[in-house]
């Protein structure tokens, strides 16, 4: 969004960009997406904002969680014929012992 009194010439000129989101936040709100990964549609979301964790992971330096997270997201993606969130929370279990302490 544009402040107000911005001209568009004047854009180019200020970094409007935010901060990304903190990592320990994203996890929290991904470990509540799974309550709801059921059915095609539920998978799949979960599936798209594992992913987008794992980019944001890698972009702070957590390699083995942004791992963790591409494996998630592939299986997710493979499909799966039972209901997959004992796995989702067990590869979720899992980031707490791969976290670098800030």
């Amino acid at each position: 969004m544009v402040p107000p009194g911005l001209r568009i010439h004047e854009r180019r000129h200020h970094d409007l960009s935010d901060q990304p989101p903190p990592l320990d936040r994203e996890l929290r709100h991904l470990r509540l997406m799974v309550l709801d990964a059921h059915g095609a549609r539920g998978i799949s979301l979960l599936a798209e904002r594992a992913g987008a964790t794992a980019l944001l992971a890698q972009a702070c330096g957590e390699f083995e969680v942004a791992d963790i997270l591409d494996g998630l997201t592939e299986s997710l993606l493979r499909g799966h014929n039972s209901d997959p969130r004992t796995f989702i929370y067990d590869q979720l279990d899992r980031l707490n012992g791969v976290r670098t302490p800030h």
